[in-house]
C-alpha cells in the first residue's frame, strides 16, 4: 500500500538545519532527504520504517522545505514549469499515486486540489495534537487522528470521524547519541506561547524556586525581545485586517512579510516574565534536543493549555526514551502509558512540582532507577514500531467502511 504524509516543519528548525550544513541546499534532492531524515526531527524518516515491515511504501512530502522540493523538481523529467512549493507538492503525489494520503496540514484548499488532480487517492487521514481548529478544517478528509482523547472527543461532537493515535519514540536515535554524564539538573525544553498560558504560569512559579534551564524557540531573551513581540503582534494585526478584505490565506501566505503570521491561530505572546528570560536559551530540534534530554538528570513535562486532562504530548517518550528522569504533570490517563511514580515522577502544581524537583535531586539512586524504568516501559511498548500497528488497523478499517469524509 503506498501512503503519502504531507507536512510541514518549524520554520526556526529547517533555517537551523541548513544552516548547519553549508551548502545543502543545493544538494540532490536524496542528500538532503537524507539529511533530514538523519537528524530525527518531528516524524521526519519515522513512518516509512515503521511500516515498511507492514506491506507500506511512504512518500514524505515537507511543504515548507523549498530546497528540498526544489531539488526534486530540479531532478524529475518531465515535471513541468511551476515553482511554487504546492505545485511541486500536487507533482509529487501524482508521480507517487497514493492510495492514502496523509494530510498534517491546514490548507484546505490545498487538500480540495490533491484530491481532485490525484485519483490514485482513496483516503485521506488528518491530523491534530491537543488544539482543535476551528472551521470547515476537515471536510475533505475521511479520519482524523490525534494524539490527545480530549481532542478527539471534541472532533467526533462536530460530527467528524476521530481516533486516537499516541505518539511515540524514534529508537533509531539512541545510537546517535553522546554517553556522558549530565550537563543539567533540571530542562524544560519545548513551546511558550499563546497556547501554552499555563505551561508559562507554572514554569515562572518553579522557575522562581528553583533552577531550571529552558530551551524554546518562543521567546528571544535580550533587548530585541520587546522590539520584537511588538513586531509580532503588528505583523498578526495586519493580517488580520488583509483577511477583512476578503486576501484568502493561500494568497497571504505567498506575501513574505506576513507569511508566518498567517499561519498563527491566536495573537501573538508579548516578551516572557523575568524569571523565565533569565534561564531561558534558543530552542533545540531533532537529535540536539534528544542529547539535551539526555544530557538531563529531570526534565519537565507540562502539557499545552487545551491538553491538561490527559497525557499526550512527544515528550513523554521522547525523555523516557533517551533515560532521562521525566517529571510531567499528572493526569487521568497517565497510568494507561507509564506507572506514576516508578516510570516516571509527577505533579499536580507549581509547589508539588518544586518539591519532587528538590526531592529527585537530593535522592539521585532512586531518580536513575525511575530513569531506568520510564526507558524499559518506552522501548517495550511505545516506539513507532508499535504505533504503526495500530495506524495499519485504522486505515485498513477506514477504507473499508467506504468513502464518506471525516464528518459523519
Amino acid at each position: 500500500m503506498r501512503l503519502a504524509y504531507l507536512t510541514t516543519l518549524y520554520p526556526t528548525y529547517l533555517r537551523q538545519l541548513y544552516a548547519r550544513h553549508p551548502g545543502l541546499g543545493r544538494r540532490p534532492w536524496a542528500e538532503q532527504h537524507s539529511t533530514l531524515d538523519r537528524d530525527a526531527f518531528g516524524w521526519v524518516g519515522v513512518w516509512p520504517r515503521a511500516l515498511a515491515p507492514l506491506g507500506y511504501e511512504v512518500m514524505e512530502v515537507i511543504l515548507n522545505a523549498r530546497s528540498l522540493g526544489h531539488a526534486w523538481r530540479r531532478e524529475q523529467a518531465g515535471a513541468g514549469t511551476a515553482t511554487g512549493p504546492e505545485e511541486t507538492a500536487i507533482d509529487q503525489l501524482r508521480s507517487f499515486a497514493p492510495e492514502v494520503l496523509w494530510y498534517d496540514h491546514d490548507d484546505g484548499s490545498l487538500l480540495a486540489r490533491l484530491r481532485a488532480v490525484v485519483p490514485s487517492i482513496r483516503l485521506v487521514l488528518g491530523w491534530t495534537g491537543s488544539w482543535v481548529p476551528e472551521g470547515r478544517t476537515w471536510e475533505g478528509t475521511h479520519l482524523v487522528l490525534s494524539c490527545a482523547p480530549e481532542t478527539v472527543d471534541a472532533l467526533r461532537r462536530q460530527g467528524v470521524r476521530a481516533e486516537v493515535l499516541h505518539h511515540a519514540f524514534d529508537d533509531r536515535v539512541l545510537p546517535c547519541l553522546e554517553d556522558h554524564p549530565p550537563r543539567h539538573d533540571v530542562t524544560f525544553i519545548g513551546q511558550i506561547t499563546p497556547l501554552h498560558m499555563h505551561r508559562e504560569r507554572l514554569l515562572e512559579a518553579v522557575c522562581r524556586q528553583v533552577e531550571v534551564t529552558l530551551f524554546s524557540p518562543s521567546g528571544e531573551a535580550g533587548p530585541w525581545e520587546r522590539p520584537r513581540a511588538e513586531a509580532r503582534r503588528a505583523a498578526y494585526a495586519g493580517v488580520q485586517a488583509l483577511r477583512s478584505l476578503g486576501i484568502p490565506d493561500r494568497v497571504l501566505r505567498d506575501i513574505p512579510i506576513v507569511r508566518r503570521a498567517a499561519a498563527w491561530p491566536r495573537p501573538p505572546r508579548g516578551p516572557l516574565p523575568e524569571p523565565l528570560r533569565r534561564t531561558l536559551q534558543p530552542g533545540r530540534f531533532g537529535l540536539e534536543m534528544y542529547q539535551t534530554l539526555q544530557d538531563s538528570r529531570i526534565t519537565l513535562n507540562v502539557h499545552a493549555e487545551s491538553s491538561t486532562g490527559h497525557s499526550s504530548n512527544m515528550r513523554l517518550f521522547e525523555a523516557t526514551g533517551v533515560g532521562t528522569c521525566l517529571l510531567t504533570d499528572w493526569t487521568e490517563n497517565l497510568g494507561e502509558l507509564f506507572e506514576p511514580e516508578r516510570e516516571v515522577a509527577t505533579f499536580r502544581d507549581a509547589k508539588e512540582c518544586v518539591e519532587r524537583i528538590r526531592w529527585l535531586l537530593a535522592h539521585p539512586e532512586e531518580r536513575e532507577a525511575i530513569a531506568r524504568a520510564g526507558q524499559a516501559r518506552t522501548l517495550r511498548d511505545h516506539t513507532y514500531r508499535h504505533r504503526a500497528a495500530g495506524l495499519d488497523l485504522l486505515v485498513r478499517q477506514a477504507l473499508a467502511a467506504g468513502p464518506a469524509t471525516g464528518r459523519r
